[in-house]
């Protein structure tokens, strides 16, 4: 009996570890997926970058950008967003867009979300573009994931810098306000004791008795 022992127990550890070491591994999968650049699908007459801004430490926006350079004129230009996942858009506006193109010129065209927390979001953009003969398509994905204090991974150093810079902005904010508070403060107890120091002031009947006295009237 005795024997069988140390294969129960290496059974026992196996059956432990190997969904742990599974779910590492899937997870690192995930993460290197994730962390990857945009995929960008355009066209010989309407080229697309993707461009993905600092998230804002404060509010944690995240503002993406569709950079369109255009070798085409083009009157009927439909942009559309498409967000799923653990984000949504600040202004539901911005799903869609239209405009107008003209060949030569770069046309910026932004998105705001807002990250609901720990997940991973996928970011769809589109570009159809339509004249008279012709019609073009480009499309922008960017898949990220979030922690639970829906900060963007990974962690850039742009954002680590401008995080401490909140921190000290609020630090500044703060000492201003306490100090604005306790200078208020200071001035209501030195007029109080101001007042407490001064002598009483004319009563209306010591007022109305000098009034009536005969030197007070004759000067």
């Amino acid at each position: 009996m005795r024997k069988y022992v140390p294969f129960t127990v290496t059974f026992a550890i196996l059956a432990i570890f190997t969904p742990i070491i599974s779910f590492s591994r899937l997870n690192a999968q995930t993460d290197a997926n994730i962390d990857q650049p945009a995929v960008v699908k355009d066209v010989e007459g309407l080229r697309a970058e993707f461009k993905q801004l600092t998230q804002d430490p404060d509010s944690k926006n995240a503002t993406f950008q569709m950079i369109l350079k255009s070798s085409i004129d083009s009157d009927r230009v439909k942009i559309e967003w498409t967000i799923t996942g653990a984000s949504k858009l600040v202004n539901d506006n911005d799903k869609r867009t239209n405009l107008t193109i003209k060949k030569g010129q770069t046309y910026t065209i932004p998105i705001t979300i807002i990250p609901q927390g720990e997940g991973v979001t996928e970011v769809f953009g589109t570009a159809e573009a339509v004249n008279v003969d012709s019609s073009y398509l480009v499309t922008v994905r960017k898949n990220f994931a979030t922690n639970k204090s829906a900060e963007i991974l990974p962690i850039t150093s742009d954002y680590t810098n401008a995080k401490n810079l909140s921190v000290v902005k609020n630090i500044i904010l703060l000492v201003v306000v306490v100090a604005t508070i306790l200078g208020v403060i200071l001035l209501i107890l030195r007029r109080i004791t101001k007042y407490l120091k001064t002598e009483p002031e004319v009563t209306f009947e010591n007022e109305l008795a000098s009034t009536q006295d005969p030197n007070t009237l004759s000067k």
